[in-house]
């Protein structure tokens, strides 16, 4: 190795960690340590009062928990069909709906949250047409609240981050992986759980763990729709 590919070596290296420090640098001061700091300050003894106080709060942080893991695995149980579907097929609109899809994050949380509690009321116009179709009273549709609209308006919400990013990671993905996956016999199903999938991992990661920390996060909603 010589001199100068040594030298463009060491650079090309000491430029990929300064890139990989600095955005982890900015979640740690910023994210995670005001996240962690106030676990710490709501879990100390002394600030809790009693053990039953406690675990209380220990049942909110479980609860918080795994709604944000099951939110995360909904979202991309919905956003990797659409992600296939924009990054793979052309059709009029096709922009417009991408761009429609993050409209989520320009909208108070309030704001969309109502809206669903509205669309999952009894007075919602679902209902307005079941009623009269099915000859009921009453509406047959309740469920403004509780843990179904908190999945719904996760999904809404963080359903562009899946296609967004794991969309634009597919869309640029070699089609002859999936082409020679089929011509050595594997199924498509088979071809898509390994050879697609585990190519698109860090995509998945990423949009993964951006989803789970909106919904980790996401207070307004779990206390509207549990209130």
């Amino acid at each position: 190795m010589t001199h100068s590919t040594g030298h463009r070596y060491w650079l090309s290296r000491s430029l990929g960690v300064v890139l990989f420090v600095l955005p982890l640098s900015f979640l740690l001061a910023f994210f995670f340590y005001p996240l962690v700091n106030i676990f710490r300050l709501t879990l100390r003894i002394e600030s809790v009062g009693d053990l039953t106080e406690l675990g209380y709060l220990l049942d909110v942080v479980w609860f918080t928990l795994w709604q944000a893991l099951l939110s995360t695995f909904l979202t991309l149980l919905a956003g990797l069909p659409a992600a296939y579907l924009f990054s793979h097929y052309d059709f009029p609109g096709r922009r417009f709906l991408r761009a429609l899809t993050t409209v989520p994050f320009v909208l108070p949380t309030i704001v969309v949250a109502t809206a669903i509690s509205a669309l999952l009321g009894a007075g919602s116009p679902i209902n307005r047409v079941l009623m009269p179709l099915l000859g009921l009273d009453t509406a047959p549709l309740r469920m403004s609240q509780g843990l179904f609209p908190i999945f719904v308006a996760h999904v809404y919400f963080n359903i562009a981050v899946v296609i967004r990013l794991v969309g634009g990671f597919w869309a640029n993905l070699n089609p002859r992986l999936n082409e020679a996956a089929r011509v050595l016999g594997a199924s498509p199903g088979r071809a898509l759980w390994e050879v697609i999938l585990p190519t698109l991992r860090p995509a998945i990661a990423s949009a993964s763990i951006i989803t789970f920390l909106f919904t980790f996060t996401s207070f307004v909603c779990v206390e509207l729709f549990l209130s």
